[in-house]
């Protein structure tokens, strides 16, 4: 099985749902996958390696100003017409993928697969269109009209045009399917794949060694302005005045320092200081060891229209930890929640996760004990081999090689997390 892959991530490709779930897992199953990413160097259109794997880097002027950047979009959709002829004139590929903001990408993929007889995929994994319009929504001026622009755009080119073309389209979760299908898409050409966790993850916890600080809450993720991280600190303030020497750690970054900067000032104004601390991004395993040491793990998704799409990799990353987990009401987490029967699910607010937090802290044997069946649910619904078997039987159905006996069937992937 060959597979084209058209990404919005520049090189190389670090998100793990791209990483393990193409590079290592449906590599392992049989597909070979070439990539077409982003870049923040100059350069001319080039083959590197890339995990193994070849990816195609566009033409380049770099990242280093502002003019190079807006030279660099008008240079990308160049790359791609250049890159559409290697496919309409080079190898045949079974499966040509474009993933996310490739927008006119997938106008070339679309054309390339309808030539050379290969199917088009799409993947969905955040609702760019709805994110621009709900970030205009809290602009003005220029930014406003320049997101509900391309907000409308993306819109309309997306759900009426690319999906209706499309082959299939991958989604992030049945929420975000659910949402799409009423933009007329076929709920039946769309298929959820959740976020996962490496195999690898498991064995390493079956040596992993580390002392878990008594009254430590853990946060891993984006410090991302959309999550209203806020909240959290808000929350673990009135936790602190229960527990003086718990503590609240961040394990992870702002998309941009303003979003670190303003809440850390938020920490301040509410004197905690001396109990809060802010790692930035580090490496996955180190991450893995900071969650290991955490009594309790947390994970807050603010309630809008773009998250509540999410399928989130933090919660079931603690829950194969065995961590007792605070999460606020979300489709997803909620889902996962009451199908594994682990963790304290929350409204979304202060006062909701510092009840849900002091709860787990003032009876910690029970709590450990609850959040015990974690990693076997995590093991059976959510590592990335199975969720490659999931992937990997459906481009063999739409590549004509399985049978419709073979379609979706690996039971990990299929019932409740349909």
């Amino acid at each position: 099985m060959r597979l084209f892959y058209f990404i919005a991530d520049s090189f190389p490709a670090w998100r793990v749902d791209l990483v393990e779930l193409f590079g290592v897992q449906l590599r392992r199953l049989g597909v070979d996958t070439v990539w077409s990413t982003r870049r923040n160097d100059a350069g001319w259109l080039g083959r590197v390696d890339m995990h193994d794997q070849t990816a195609i880097l566009p033409i380049s002027l770099g990242r280093k100003s502002a003019a190079a950047k807006i030279i660099n979009r008008f240079l990308e959709p160049l790359s791609e017409l250049l890159i559409f002829l290697r496919l309409v004139f080079g190898e045949r590929y079974d499966i040509i993928q474009v993933r996310d903001d490739r927008y006119s990408a997938a106008f070339f993929a679309l054309l390339a697969a309808r030539i050379r007889g290969a199917r088009f995929t799409y993947w969905l994994s955040f609702p760019f269109p709805e994110h621009d319009l709900a970030m205009a929504a809290e602009s003005a001026g220029a930014r406003k009209t320049f997101l509900q622009l391309r907000g409308r755009f993306a819109r309309w080119w997306l759900y009426r045009v690319i999906m209706p073309a499309a082959d299939h389209v991958f989604v992030q979760s049945p929420k975000m399917r659910e949402n799409i299908a009423r933009m007329g898409i076929d709920a039946e050409k769309m298929t959820p794949v959740p976020m996962g966790i490496p195999p690898r993850l498991l064995d390493w916890l079956e040596t992993a060694q580390g002392e878990v600080v008594p009254g430590r809450v853990l946060y891993l993720g984006t410090l991302a302005a959309s999550r209203k991280l806020e909240t959290l600190v808000e929350a673990f303030a009135q936790v602190h005045t229960q527990f003086p020497h718990a503590t609240l750690m961040f394990v992870g970054d702002g998309d941009f320092p303003h979003e670190r900067t303003n809440l850390e000032q938020c920490v301040q104004r509410l004197g905690l200081g001396q109990a809060v601390e802010f790692t930035g991004f580090v490496p996955m395993e180190q991450a893995w060891q900071l969650v290991a040491t955490a009594e309790v793990c947390v994970s807050p998704f603010a309630p809008c229209d773009t998250l509540d799409v999410a399928s989130p990799t933090k919660l079931v990353e603690y829950m194969a930890f065995g961590k007792p987990v605070v999460a606020n009401v979300h489709p997803e987490q909620t889902m996962i929640l009451n199908d594994s029967g682990v963790g304290a699910l929350v409204p979304w607010s202060a006062s909701g996760f510092a009840d849900g937090i002091a709860a787990l802290l003032a009876e910690p044997v029970a709590a450990a004990a609850k959040a015990g069946d974690g990693p076997a649910w995590v093991r059976a619904h959510r590592t990335y081999d199975g969720i490659a078997e999931t992937v990997a039987r459906r481009y063999e159905t739409l590549a004509g090689r399985g049978s419709e006996e073979n379609r979706v069937t690996n039971p990990r992937q299929t019932g409740k997390n349909a």
